[in-house]
Order: C-alpha cells, then sequence, then structure tokens
C-alpha cells in the first residue's frame, strides 16, 4: 500500500537573506533562512529580540519597506512573492495571507467602530454584497469568542484580550491559507494569553488554515506547534519537530533557551526563614479606594461611595531573607499593594509596618535606606544622560554620603553582587550602552548599595527575553541568599513565581484568594482562580480543575 503524499506546502522560504544598508554600512538582519510551512500545519520562529524572527514575518507580507534588500526565495502556494510588486501583494495579504500583530490597539483605528473596520477588510477585496459582509463579520466576530453585543464598540472600549480577538477576526474573516502570528500575545495576562491561544488554536483546527507563530516563549511554541525553528543573530540555529527540538536539542544555544523557560524550580534552595518576632514588613487589614466618576468604570464602582476599591483588607507578612510573590493579572491590586509597602501610596485604612515601625512614623530618608523598589522597565528606570556610577550611587549621595571614595567603592560591590563584572568596566557606561538584562541589573544594584532589609521588585523581568530572564533571577535569588535581603516579587506569571519565590499571595479584584509555601500552592491549589492560572502557564503545568 502508498503511503498517502505530504500536503504541499503553502510557504517555503529559501535561502531568505534581508539586508538593510549597502558597503560597510550594510547590515544582514536575516542570514540564508530556510523553512516550510505545510498546508495546514503550524510552524514556529522561535528567539530572543533581535534575532531577525520578525523581519522574516515581515517580508512574508512584504511589509518592510524600501530599505530592505531581500534575497533568496519566498515562495506562497509555488508563486515566488519576491518582485510580485505592491498590486500583487495587495491582492494576496487579507485574501491569502493574514497578519495577526503584536499588539492588536496600534493596528486599529480608534475612531471606527470594531465591526467596521472588519467589514473593510472585505470592502477592500470586492464581490460581496453589503449583506453578505455583515453575515461575514458576525460569523467570524462568533468564531473567535467575541458576543456580538460588541461589534458596535471602539477600540477603547475594549480590553486587551478583546482587542487581540478583533486582530484575529481581521486576519480570519479574509479566510486565509495562512496566517502569520507576530508575537499575539506578548502584552496580555497569562490567562487571557491562554484564551487567545486557544482560540487560535480551535480556529486553525476548523479553518484548516497554515500558521506561522513568531514568538520569543518557547512555552507558546510547545502548545501551538507541529514544527519549530529556533533563530540567533539572523541565521537558523537548528529546526525540527517540536518534541524533538525540547527534548533533544543539538545546539548549545537551543539547550540555553529551553533551560532558560523557568519550568523548572532550582533543587538546591535554602529553607525559607523561621517566622520571627518583628517582620520586616507587615501589612494588616490594608485597603485602599480611589474617587472616580462614572463612566467606564462604573461597573466596578459602589456608586454611594463614589469610589473604586482598588485593595480590600490585604493582610502580608514578609520574614528578613522571604522571597514572596504576589501573583495577579493586571488590575488585580498587585502593584498597589507594593506601590503602598513602599510608601509611595497611602493606604485608605488598614497598618503598614517596616521593621515593626509604622511607615508613617519614618521619614523619606529613613523609609528609603530600609526598603527599595526595582520597576518593569529597565529603559525608563534610568536617566539616559547619567553614566552607571553616577546612577547606583544616586541614593548614596541622597541620604547625606558625599565621600567620592566610598560611593565608588559601594557601587562597585552592588555591581559585582548583581553579576556586572568587572565592574569597572562598566562604571562610566550609558544606558544606551547596556542590553537590556544589564540594564536592569544596574536598577538592582542602585536599589540594593544602600543595603535596604527589603527590595520591592514590579514585575522586574517581564520586558526582558527569557534567557536574560533567568540570569536576572539568579541574581535576586543570589542577592537573598548573600546579603539577607528580603524580596517581595510582584508578577503575573507563575512560571517566575515558582522560580524564584518562598511563599505566594494569589491575588485577584483586589482581594487575596489564597497564600502559602510555593511549592504547596503549585502541587495543590485550593482556589478555582489559582487553579486556571496554573493551566494558562503555556508549555507549563496542567492541573485539574
Amino acid at each position: 500500500m502508498s503511503t498517502p503524499e505530504a500536503p504541499a506546502p503553502v510557504l517555503t522560504l529559501s535561502h531568505l537573506s534581508v539586508t538593510y544598508g549597502v558597503g560597510a554600512e550594510a547590515f544582514r538582519a536575516v542570514d540564508d533562512v530556510s523553512l516550510t510551512v505545510p498546508a495546514g500545519g503550524a510552524v514556529g520562529i522561535v528567539g530572543e529580540t533581535g534575532c531577525g524572527k520578525s523581519t522574516v514575518a515581515h517580508a512574508v507580507l512584504d511589509l518592510l519597506g524600501p530599505a530592505a534588500d531581500i534575497d533568496g526565495g519566498i515562495l506562497f502556494r509555488g508563486t515566488d512573492l519576491v518582485g510580485v510588486g505592491d498590486r500583487g501583494m495587495r491582492r494576496i495579504r487579507g485574501e491569502k495571507i493574514a497578519l495577526v500583530p503584536q499588539a492588536a490597539i496600534n493596528g486599529l483605528n480608534p475612531v471606527l467602530r470594531v465591526q467596521d473596520q472588519i467589514a473593510e477588510v472585505l470592502r477592500i477585496r470586492g464581490g460581496l454584497g453589503r449583506s453578505e459582509i455583515r453575515t461575514r463579520v458576525r460569523e467570524v466576530f462568533d468564531a473567535v469568542g467575541l458576543p456580538a453585543s460588541r461589534l458596535t464598540a471602539f477600540p477603547h472600549e475594549l480590553s486587551g484580550g478583546m482587542r487581540q480577538r478583533v486582530g484575529i477576526a481581521m486576519a480570519l474573516v479574509g479566510r486565509p491559507d495562512l496566517v502569520v502570528a507576530d508575537e499575539p500575545t506578548t502584552a496580555l495576562d497569562v490567562v487571557v494569553q491562554a484564551q487567545v491561544l486557544d482560540t487560535i488554536r480551535d480556529l486553525r483546527r476548523e479553518l484548516g488554515f497554515a500558521l506561522l507563530l513568531i514568538s520569543h516563549d518557547l512555552g507558546v511554541i510547545a502548545d501551538m506547534c507541529d514544527t519549530v525553528v529556533v533563530m540567533q543573530n539572523g541565521g537558523v540555529v537548528e529546526s525540527g519537530p517540536v518534541a524533538q527540538i525540547f527534548d533533544e536539542p543539538r545546539r548549545r544555544y537551543t539547550i540555553a533557551l529551553r533551560d532558560a523557560d523557568l519550568l523548572s524550580r532550582p533543587q538546591d534552595r535554602p529553607e525559607p526563614p523561621a517566622p520571627a518576632a518583628v517582620p520586616v514588613l507587615e501589612l494588616a487589614g490594608v485597603r485602599k479606594e480611589y474617587r472616580t466618576k462614572t463612566g467606564v468604570l462604573a461597573q466596578f464602582v459602589d456608586r454611594e461611595q463614589n469610589r473604586l476599591t482598588a485593595l480590600q483588607d490585604a493582610d502580608l507578612r514578609v520574614e528578613r531573607g522571604e522571597i514572596v510573590a504576589v501573583v495577579g493579572e493586571s488590575g488585580s491590586g498587585k502593584s498597589t499593594m507594593a506601590s503602598i509597602a513602599a510608601g509611595l501610596l497611602p493606604a485608605t485604612a488598614g497598618t503598614v509596618r517596616i521593621d515593626g515601625t509604622p511607615i508613617g512614623d519614618l521619614d523619606r530618608t529613613a523609609l528609603t535606606a530600609r526598603v527599595q523598589m526595582v520597576f518593569q522597565d529597565p529603559f525608563r528606570s534610568l536617566d539616559p544622560r547619567q553614566p552607571v556610577l553616577d546612577a547606583v550611587a544616586e541614593p548614596l549621595r541622597a541620604h547625606g554620603r558625599k565621600g567620592r571614595d566610598g560611593n565608588r567603592a559601594a557601587v562597585v560591590e552592588a555591581l559585582t553582587a548583581v553579576g556586572l563584572t568587572p565592574p569597572e568596566t562598566y562604571l562610566h557606561r550609558l544606558p544606551h550602552e547596556l542590553s537590556g538584562g544589564q540594564r536592569q541589573r544596574v536598577v538592582i544594584a542602585r536599589a540594593l548599595v544602600q543595603r535596604p532589609d527589603l527590595v520591592i521588585a514590579d514585575e522586574p523581568v517581564s520586558m526582558l527575553d527569557v534567557s536574560v530572564r533567568a540570569g536576572v533571577l539568579e541574581v535576586l535569588l543570589r542577592l537573598r541568599e548573600e546579603w539577607g535581603v528580603a524580596i517581595v516579587l510582584i508578577t503575573h506569571d507563575l512560571r517566575v513565581a515558582e522560580y524564584l519565590s518562598d511563599r505566594v499571595v494569589v491575588i485577584r479584584g483586589g482581594r487575596i484568594l489564597e497564600t502559602g509555601p510555593t511549592t504547596q500552592v503549585m502541587a495543590d491549589p485550593q482556589h478555582e482562580y489559582t487553579r486556571l492560572l496554573l493551566n494558562s502557564v503555556p508549555g507549563g503545568h496542567r492541573v485539574a480543575r
């Protein structure tokens, strides 16, 4: 009996290269990339920022612009798209090949209702009457899991997950053969991310389109794709079936990328500290309310009090040298809790104590000597005109330490502690001369230079590549062990919480739903929302609901 023939490929890239500039100024963003996407198949391209994966996606769609010089072949159902021209590509885009962009809000017109924006895709193609267009729009809206009542909404009236579903609907309404999804869930919370990925997976199964998925997240690729292509520095490191690449990677870079995906908790971590008479941080019955108006927030507001409650009766205790993760989705209240603990926001009710002292009794100098924050965005946390030495020494100067030699010694010690060695090579660099991971290490060094008792890290690795993320978290673990610093970690990512923390606090809608030792909560979650968070981790945990 003859074996059935494999389906003909929808897309074939043959020795694709993309170069910007000429002569000595030339930069090759993509170098000799070849891959095949079969009909109905799913191929993922994974790699760090700057590896060239999005350039490949945009080359397929002819979205790179005139500055890009493309060499090699881009075959779509046997037709080479290189040189097809603008008119030919306009017919192909949307009708045969569609794009789901990274941030749908950037691709939506803020002054058009979403139904009109989806319908516009069909009107540009032509061939359908008004009634047929309305029917098709309603069908695709239903297919992506959006209620018909939202058809007339403007983009700003939708959540991030809903906007991304609208982006998917715009891509699918033309019934394309190939969908190119470029980091479609990067800006979304883990629960919303899982819902969007489930939508794409279900629709691919139902409609039969092929998928080219671009991601820096190995877990997303593992969940969604049959084949994975690993890229680094513009070229392909290795490729093959997902199971093979994940279980038996051949290249050192792939192994490092996989091992950095934070799916396994370090085994040699010390025992968490025993409770002391006086914890380093204590929140008791803390509540935070905001005065608000009617409008978008009205559904969350007590109309009689005209207030929005961001945090409700929160209790939290952090011991010296302990790492506690506060986990929840956007709007859950976790960053509000962090800001109150750091003295950046006043609580409406309840008490906050630092080392047993009410936070209101500490002046700014005394408070910042004990508590420091590390913020999410390393690019905005540093003055672009300030060299590393001055940036890290800034808290010392603010607290009256004027001795340049003493400050320099403290900065060198802090830079060494965060792994920026030899520290002398970093002292006079400006932020733009550092990578994202190096910037975040500088921010951590600045927080540590006064040797505080507590560091509050608000999403400290969410903007970093997975391989860089692991290194920064290792720094935080080492600082706890070597410097005895307590850490409150604010995160939406349970993989990060599991990797780093001794104890987990799960928060939603301003309420703490569950708390306990990290291993216990991960193995046996008690609250339905915690189970939902665990089930939503791509490529990671799956627990019974």
